[in-house]
């Protein structure tokens, strides 16, 4: 059964407003993904905590990406 986290999903919908954050429980697993439109499947980690940092660092990752565009070239 799929259960979608909102804490997580927040934090993503920071920097893509259509993600999804959710934890796929199993017989005695849990498997944390990321899902955005039209984009692949993106694995968190088997934890909340696990999930929890993925976030953060995708989070951080996109916002350093979206950064580099703004920089102003050397002249």
């Amino acid at each position: 059964m799929k259960q979608i986290n909102g804490y997580l999903s927040r934090l993503a919908q920071n920097c893509w407003k259509d993600s999804l954050v959710y934890c796929e429980v199993g017989q005695g697993s849990e498997t944390w993904a990321l899902e955005r439109s039209g984009l692949e499947l993106l694995g968190l980690g088997a934890s909340f905590s696990e999930a929890k940092q993925a976030v953060h660092a995708v989070v951080v990752a996109e916002k350093n990406r979206e950064d580099r565009g703004n920089r102003r070239k050397p002249e």
